[in-house]
């Protein structure tokens, strides 16, 4: 039930935010491109992750750790920082979704392992 009721949520700040027009499609979306990949318990790396629609989606489903990889500078828009932090902060600061500023190839995880990329 948290699960859903936090998922309404972050539809809800997609539209708030101008991320999208209208939750339906992109909930549908989201469902279908997510249906067989259970995110629960995992660890997630977002590469091109821009504003964090994918990370604070599978955030949301129960993952134990995001990190939407976002160089900015190459190639995205200039609000995607601005537009993460607000949907963290809509999302009453998702701790487990965190935005790392860096391209893959400079991207260090160290001993870190992902189960979804």
């Amino acid at each position: 039930m948290k699960e859903k009721l936090l998922l309404d949520k972050y539809f809800t700040l997609i539209v708030q935010e101008n991320l999208r027009s209208s939750s339906c499609s992109f909930r549908f979306y989201c469902e279908y491109f997510f249906k067989n990949i259970s995110s629960n318990n995992k660890t997630v790396l977002d590469i091109g992750g821009g504003s964090g629609l994918f990370s604070f989606y599978t955030g949301c489903m129960g993952t134990k750790e995001v990190v939407c990889l976002e160089p900015q500078k190459i190639g995205s828009r200039s609000n995607m920082i601005e537009k993460f932090k607000d949907l963290q902060s809509g999302l009453r600061n998702l701790n487990r979704v965190k935005l790392e500023l860096n391209t893959i190839q400079n991207f260090n995880p160290g001993n870190k392992k992902y189960d979804i990329i």
